[in-house]
């Protein structure tokens, strides 16, 4: 068999070419995306709401680049490895009916499904999914980066470019901590809490996005530059436990629905084949000792407690859900 011929591009001589400094094209590989510095659409934040606006600004044409500290966290579930419940789950479901991503990456990654609140009217039924939270952010990753017009740059954003000369100034890009340019036509940003976060536990705190992240600095005082006012938003991740220091037999099962439904309306997902996984909750009577200034749980013998796995393999670490675990 005769080997493949390897093109190997001949060697640059003379002077370098006069290629403009904001383009990065190469047209001998035609079929290789173009990197370029100037895009239509610039969000800034990879979580859940970044994904999608990344996604659908690309699927409407626009030529888009989402800007995300670590790449191997998009749409990472922080604080809870499941998707719905009260609010959310209608607005997943409507977003998924516009067109979105999230419903259907979670059929795919589902653990368990249930619909909430059945006892109730229909107004107030739920659909919420728990999702291997690997998975959950592989696959997205893997949607992101098969979608045209999509690119991606790991990187954190420090500053907002604005132009000021007009009437009223206008946002025109951003500069990243390594020093690169980008401009665009509109700027989503979608940060969340880890615009100049701050992590609290118990009596200590310390800057920070979420455990083991950093936060992200300087577009606060960009805004704040501009006469936005700023404040901060509390959220909060309930701890982890080691499942080897569990007694489970003493533990009430909670299983999902015996027919699952799925989130997405698009018939491109299936409903998950692990709908009867359960998850151990606590019995009425157990109590948690904690330190007053470190959570504010009202001592409601009625009040229960669910461990919920974080993945579908043989978690070592659970998740305690119903127990404050910050000051509100």
């Amino acid at each position: 068999m005769t080997p493949p011929t390897v093109r190997v591009p001949p060697r640059p001589t003379g002077r370098p070419s006069a290629r403009p400094a904001r383009d990065i094209r190469d047209s001998e590989h035609e079929n290789r995306q173009d990197m370029t510095l100037d895009y239509d659409i610039l969000v800034i934040g990879g979580g859940h709401a970044g994904c999608e606006a990344a996604s659908a600004a690309a699927r409407m044409g626009s030529r888009t680049l989402l800007l995300t500290m670590d790449m191997t966290k998009l749409a990472n579930m922080s604080c809870n490895p499941a998707v719905g419940g009260v609010a959310k789950g209608q607005i997943v479901r409507e977003i998924d009916a516009l067109g979105g991503r999230t419903a259907r990456i979670t059929d795919r990654t589902t653990l368990q499904f249930r619909m909430l609140n059945r006892s109730k009217g229909a107004a107030m039924w739920s659909p919420r999914a728990q999702c291997d939270k690997g998975r959950f952010s592989a696959e997205w990753r893997h949607e992101l980066e098969n979608t045209q017009n999509l690119y991606i740059w790991q990187d954190t954003a420090a500053e907002l470019l604005f132009d000021t000369a007009g009437e009223r100034p206008r946002v025109t890009g951003v500069r990243t901590c390594m020093g690169v340019e980008f401009t665009a036509r509109a700027v989503i940003l979608t940060a969340g809490t880890f615009l100049d976060g701050m992590m609290y536990c118990g009596e200590a705190h310390a800057p920070g996005g979420r455990a083991g992240d950093p936060a992200s600095t300087g577009i606060t005082a960009s805004l704040a530059a501009m006469g936005f006012e700023t404040g901060r938003m509390k959220t909060g991740t309930p701890a982890r436990l080691d499942a080897r220091t569990i007694d489970f037999e003493a533990l009430e099962p909670q299983y999902g629905d015996e027919n699952p439904l799925k989130f997405s309306f698009s018939t491109d997902t299936s409903k998950s084949l692990f709908s009867g996984l359960h998850f151990a909750r606590s019995a009425r009577h157990v109590a948690y000792r904690l330190r007053p200034v470190a959570a504010l749980q009202r001592h409601d013998p009625r009040h229960r407690t669910a461990l919920l796995p974080l993945d579908r393999g043989q978690a070592a670490h659970l998740r305690r859900q119903g127990t404050a675990s910050v000051i509100p």
